[in-house]
């Protein structure tokens, strides 16, 4: 129905597509942190070439309040911060600021652990990219880049506690 509604003008309806989002209770949390907690290395799920749009939970939030306060009518914007980079990349990085190791997790481990949608969505590639630019500018991202953004979430893995209350 919002689909619709947007595409027929009868609302203003708007989509943010957020990337790979570091926050404490995440893909992050549970594909990395978690992992490493249990074994003490970094994991790189598959071949590590596909490419991840990532961006930090506060910048996400404040992207989305953007669309939300400064969009136009039945905007759609990907919501991602700097450049695509590869899993090898990142897991590499990580485990330098951990002096970890990185282990490599084959594909038909992580299918038959975890079944066919995470399978996909851990080895797809992704490189987000917008039409506007004025809702992206780098200055207004509180992490800009990926040493920001990595040194943040390290503190995910030493806080354990996560930012949304549990239900009872």
């Amino acid at each position: 129905p919002w689909i619709n509604a947007q595409s027929s003008g009868k609302l203003d309806v708007r989509f943010a597509r957020p990337g790979w989002i570091l926050g404490p209770d995440s893909w992050f949390r549970f594909f990395y942190r978690d992992h490493f907690l249990r074994s003490g290395k970094v994991p790189l799920y598959g071949d590590g070439n596909q490419l991840m749009s990532i961006i930090h939970l506060e910048d996400c939030a404040n992207q989305i309040i953007k669309l939300a306060e400064k969009g136009q009518k039945n905007q759609n914007l990907n919501v991602f911060s700097g450049a695509p980079v590869s899993q090898k990349y990142f897991a590499e990085m990580l485990a330098s600021h951990l002096n970890a190791e990185v282990e490599s997790i084959p594909v038909t481990k992580l299918q038959k652990e975890f079944g066919q949608t995470v399978t996909e969505a851990l080895t797809t590639s992704i490189p987000m990219t917008t039409s506007h630019q004025e809702l992206c500018k780098s200055d207004s991202f509180r992490y800009p880049d990926d040493e920001s953004m990595i040194r943040s979430a390290l503190s995910f893995f030493e806080n354990k506690q996560s930012v949304l209350s549990k239900t009872p």
